[in-house]
């Protein structure tokens, strides 16, 4: 495994996300994690780097859409076939997955139910600044695109 100090952690959830990531590769055991910038150079960046790393990666999970539209650019660019020879995974469902050949899958976000329950928070705690911060879970879901294919082990990738 290896990270780098750019990772992204630029908000509390960017640091959840990032830490998540990591934690699921280390308890799988057999991921490598490397660091892009959220931006679409650095999933081209990352995913150059990931040769010198690791042996032939058949899948990515990234940290956001850009990211991954990155590492579809650099794949692409070494000749390397979505989804039959990489399957890549975003995260947020910024407009530009769907339009991306192929198109990505990615995981959404109730993005609304976020925006509604910050309001809330906000309005709560101008009313009671001594009140106590509530945490809530939001349950994502998995849009699934063409950027993905079933793993298949015996399969020469």
């Amino acid at each position: 495994m290896r990270s780098s100090p750019s990772t992204p952690k630029s908000t509390a959830s960017d640091e959840k996300r990032w830490r998540s990531t990591t934690i699921l590769s280390l308890r799988k055991g057999n991921q490598v994690v490397v660091a892009g910038d959220g931006h679409v150079g650095g999933g081209e960046r990352a995913l150059r780097e990931l040769p010198t790393l690791a042996p032939p990666v058949t899948a990515l999970v990234c940290y956001n859409d850009l990211t991954a539209i990155g590492a579809m650019r650099a794949a692409a660019a070494l000749g390397r076939r979505l989804p039959r020879d990489l399957s890549v995974i975003g995260f947020d469902d910024v407009d530009l997955a769907a339009l991306v050949e192929p198109p990505l899958t990615t995981v959404v976000q109730d993005t609304p139910a976020m925006g509604r329950w910050a309001v809330e928070q906000l309005t709560q705690r101008l009313a009671d600044p001594g009140g106590e911060a509530q945490v809530v879970r939001l349950t994502p879901t998995l849009c699934v695109r063409a950027s993905t294919a079933p793993y298949v082990t015996d399969a020469p990738r």
